[in-house]
């Protein structure tokens, strides 16, 4: 049999639950239209930049792309203004968080996170052997951050913080984020995932950026989100030299392609596009949570691109059903309703069929 030849680990391991694509809500729907707002994808598209930049290089790849992406470390490194060598990319922050985990848990390591979070998190530390330590969040579904601390032991390895959180949307300040920090013992590394943190509006929802020569942090950051490069998939990790050194090892070589270099370098540049879709997400986000609380519906406060929405009186799967049978994609199948903020003709048009799945 196959799965006696499968180490234990991996065959213990829960598939990741994506949200639903167009394609596959336009077959169950008899082929309509459909506004896709549940993988919080910046409806706005690429950088025009970034889509000529990916135009340009398309001739120039029939050769290999640098092996570690040096050009866009550079950029990135001249970015934040950093050194190249803090800086990994990979295809994907996924593939640098499962590298977190390939690089430091080793079997029966602790990996402490909270949830509801993001869910690869657990399954990268189970690949390894490694035991998750899941809390609850806070009573302002916040990561726990007395809780975490409290939870840390010998076998303490890894430490895994998405500010602002997915998929609730809250966030951690800076100063109870940096003491936490400054606090770890020198065994914990911590990882904090950033992937949202561009689209934040408080002033003390801050990067993490700053801890990395001094502290054991490794700030996790995607081209997925505000950048609107989901799909080309590319992420990178600030670090220590260090740390980032063996980051790079554990990713293999030619793992991010010139395409996507391409549109990433060029997405850096086009600062208008930056504050675009800065506030597009801020003036839709408002709108929508005016226009959805009015329904009795909790909505709770958002650092992110989307909204997450609780005692709506209904089942979340039957609304995210009905909201479907309307031609909107959004996220109810986890408990909860987490919907992604679109353009502001998208946003209407959602409300419109919210109010029409509701009656009102």
């Amino acid at each position: 049999m196959i799965k006696d030849l499968v180490r234990p680990e991996m065959s213990q391991i829960m598939p990741y639950v994506a949200g639903r694509t167009v394609e596959q809500a336009q077959k169950d729907n008899g082929g309509i239209p459909m506004i896709k707002l549940g993988s919080n994808e910046n409806q706005l598209g690429p950088s025009p930049k970034a889509v000529q930049a990916m135009i340009d290089i398309v001739s120039g790849t029939n050769t290999y792309p640098d092996p570690q992406a040096g050009d866009l470390r550079e950029k990135l490194a001249e970015y934040y203004g950093i050194k190249p060598d803090h800086v990994v990319c990979a295809n994907g922050s996924s593939t640098i968080l499962e590298a977190i985990c390939k690089v430091f848990v080793c079997p029966q390591d602790e990996v402490i996170y909270c949830q509801p979070t993001f869910q690869i998190y657990g399954m990268f530390a189970r690949q390894q052997g490694g035991v998750p330590v899941v809390l609850p969040l806070d009573k302002d579904l916040k990561f726990d951050l007395p809780a975490m601390k409290a939870a840390v032991t010998d076998k303490t390895k890894l430490v895994m913080i998405c500010n602002p959180n997915n998929p609730t949307a809250s966030y951690l300040g800076k100063e109870e984020l940096e003491t936490f920090i400054r606090e770890l013992p020198e065994h914990v590394i911590c990882v904090i995932d950033e992937a949202y943190l561009e689209f934040a509006t408080a002033e003390d929802c801050v990067s993490m950026l700053p801890l990395i020569d001094r502290y054991n942090v490794i700030v996790v950051r995607t081209f997925s989100k505000i950048w609107g490069l989901a799909g080309a998939r590319v992420g990178y990790s600030m670090a220590s030299a260090e740390i980032s050194a063996y980051l790079s090892n554990a990713i293999c070589a030619f793992n991010v392609n010139k395409i996507v270099i391409a549109a990433a370098k060029a997405s850096l540049e086009d600062k208008e596009f930056l504050k675009a879709s800065w506030e597009n997400n801020r003036e839709g986000k408002k709108y929508l949570t005016e226009e959805l609380t009015k329904f009795g519906w909790k909505v709770w406060p958002s650092q992110s691109s989307f909204l997450y929405v609780t005692e709506t009186g209904m089942d979340p799967k039957e609304i995210a059903a009905g909201m479907e049978k309307r031609g909107i994609i959004i996220r109810g199948n986890l408990g909860y309703l987490r919907i992604s903020i679109g353009t502001m003709e998208q946003s209407r048009k959602m409300v419109a069929a919210f109010q029409d799945l509701l009656g009102k």
